[in-house]
């Protein structure tokens, strides 16, 4: 193609010239500029390559290696992933936010490579959703090197692996760690023997996170540690030598009422 150029300005004998390539096909192409004066003397210039690229990248959101759906369960965000292409040029991500779940979050994430031109979210502590109203959104803005962009978004709903559902613990609205008169906590999280994912008994000191939801009543104490609504805080638990575990959960402060939700999270077992 030879588009012809049209002079935008010429100040001093320099001339701005405009060239529309906006009707042009995308593509690479390499381009060649002639130049005549008024008297015929002639110029070309070679100034290699450029790339007509209008096209914003595209978005692939997948779980576990298939296509993340509306009514997808997502065990585990780490196993969440965003693939870009573009036809032309180099996809980056320029946004990542995730909003919804049980405490209506809305929070900006950042991500990490996991391929070429794929990467994984990094993310917060997430409760998990029981009911659709209660889905989580992720939304990923995507750019190129023309600078083309666009937003993708996509729902899903969130578990966390190895989930293990307490029913409700009911107990006095005071800090401390009652028992029954046989011994036993008013309240508490017990556990059978805990195994790693190659089927080894997990034994010794193992790190976990306590969260208290956002919305909760309450702060909650778990085996030393003490977790304020809407904060995570890092908590260690003995395993002995994979012994059964039974540990009191009560409330940070006195005198409140009401329900406080939290979870406690241990990413891999020891």
């Amino acid at each position: 193609m030879s588009p012809t150029g049209v002079i935008k300005s010429r100040i001093s004998g320099n001339y701005t010239i405009a060239y529309d390539l906006s009707r042009q096909s995308e593509g690479k192409y390499n381009v060649e500029v002639n130049i005549r004066d008024f008297f015929q003397n002639q110029t070309n210039k070679t100034f290699g390559e450029i790339a007509l690229d209008n096209t914003p990248p595209t978005v692939a959101i997948t779980f576990d290696g298939k296509p993340v759906k509306d009514d997808t369960v997502v065990y585990g965000l780490e196993n969440l992933r965003i693939a870009l292409a573009d036809n032309l040029t180099t996809p980056r991500i320029t946004r990542l936010q995730l909003v919804g779940g049980p405490t209506a979050d809305n929070v900006e994430l950042t991500w990490s490579p996991a391929g070429k031109d794929t990467y994984m979210p990094e993310y917060p502590r997430l409760f998990p959703n029981f009911e659709p109203s209660e889905n989580y959104s992720i939304s990923v803005t995507v750019a190129d090197s023309q600078s083309n962009t666009k937003t993708y978004t996509q729902k899903f709903s969130y578990l966390p692996n190895n989930l293990v559902q307490l029913h409700n613990l009911r107990t006095l609205s005071v800090s401390s760690p009652l028992k029954t008169t046989d011994g036993v906590p008013l309240a508490y999280l017990s556990t059978n023997v805990l195994r790693k994912t190659n089927g080894e008994i997990a034994k010794g000191v193992q790190n976990a996170t306590l969260t208290v939801r956002k919305d909760a009543a309450f702060g909650i104490k778990f085996n030393g540690a003490q977790a304020a609504p809407g904060e995570s805080v890092e908590v260690q638990i003995d395993m002995g030598q994979g012994d059964n575990l039974l540990l009191p959960v009560y409330p940070s402060e006195n005198g409140k009422v009401g329900t406080s939700e939290f979870m406690i999270q241990i990413d891999e077992l020891k």
